[in-house]
């Protein structure tokens, strides 16, 4: 979480066409918790950030997901879940995870800016002819962990983390 944070908080570099693109980041929440939704089709509510205007998350004339904000939709409230995300982790800074862990908070940003640094975000490569997101970093979390109880919520925090890198399922 903490590396969440500083990725998020204080480097403010992460893979956005991944989150726009391949994610719900997008969709908006509304204050009760859930995705606000086309009261037509009950799809999820994006916000198209171009035409400044809510869209189901699956319009095709959607221009540019918006990713942070608070929107007002029909009488509704909405943030995209990254803004969610954002506030929430707002809270897990690396001197608390230092507290926790007993990680020096140096240690906690040093390891999220070399994360982003060989992310190498926004870079491809050409595999049998396709062109895909290259992304040569990972996490990787095993056996020790998965056997403790709640462990869920390391694994969920785990795959944000890669989320925010673009390197989840990609080369």
């Amino acid at each position: 979480l903490a590396l969440i944070h500083v990725i998020i908080h204080e480097i403010g570099i992460y893979d956005v066409g991944f989150l726009k693109n391949m994610t719900n980041s997008p969709y908006l929440v509304g204050t009760d918790g859930y995705f606000l939704r086309d009261s037509e089709r009950n799809k999820p509510l994006v916000w198209d950030a171009k035409e400044q205007k809510a869209k189901s998350y699956d319009d095709e004339t959607v221009k540019d997901f918006a990713l942070e904000g608070v929107y007002q939709i029909d009488g509704r409230q909405g943030k995209p879940a990254f803004q969610v995300l954002k506030e929430h982790v707002g809270q897990y800074s690396p001197e608390w995870a230092s507290e926790v862990t007993d990680i020096p908070s140096q240690t906690i940003r040093r390891i999220a800016k070399e994360l982003v640094d060989h992310a190498r975000i926004g870079s491809t490569i050409q595999i049998e002819g396709l062109t895909l997101p290259y992304r040569p970093v990972a996490t990787n979390m095993g056996r020790g962990i998965s056997g403790s109880m709640r462990s869920f919520h390391a694994f969920l925090a785990e795959h944000v983390l890669d989320i925010l890198l673009g390197c989840l399922e990609v080369a």
